[in-house]
């Protein structure tokens, strides 16, 4: 493993996030969590990076019903911004209109916010792969 990976977690919920932050420790991967709670700090966040003051994330778990602005809306700035960070959505939502919203925005995985220990255990696994996926693309530039 190389550095930390550093996760963007844009969640309102204050207990999905809590259980997000668990998941994401679950993985067994070294993560810092910087946590944003609506769209609209989302799009601050995301115009701090386009003009420097800020880094981008190596991924973004983003929730579809936030306030201010929704997920969808915070996907696309993102796009306009970076077409190559990973986004997973994290929602709620297991509409098949939101999932294609999100796939037409180049999204890099949709998980639903698990209910039962089983789809806890499978998010954890999903979780996992993405981490790997960053983590080896960052080892192979060093």
């Amino acid at each position: 493993m190389s550095k930390s990976i550093e996760v963007l977690l844009i969640e309102d919920n204050p207990a999905d996030a809590y259980l997000a932050c668990e998941y994401l420790n679950d993985t067994g991967f070294q993560v810092s969590v910087t946590k944003l709670q609506d769209g609209k700090a989302a799009i601050d966040f995301f115009e701090q990076v386009h003009t420097g003051s800020k880094q981008m994330p190596d991924l973004v778990l983003l929730d579809l019903n936030l306030p201010k602005q929704n997920g969808q809306e915070v996907l696309e700035f993102i796009r306009l911004q970076d077409k190559d960070v990973t986004v997973v959505i994290y929602s709620g939502s297991t509409s098949p209109m939101d999932r294609q919203r999100a796939e037409v925005s180049r999204v890099n995985g949709y998980l639903v916010k698990p209910m039962t220990g089983e789809e806890m255990d499978e998010v954890v696994f999903q979780l996992k792969k993405v981490l790997r996926t960053i983590d080896e693309r960052a080892g192979s530039c060093q």
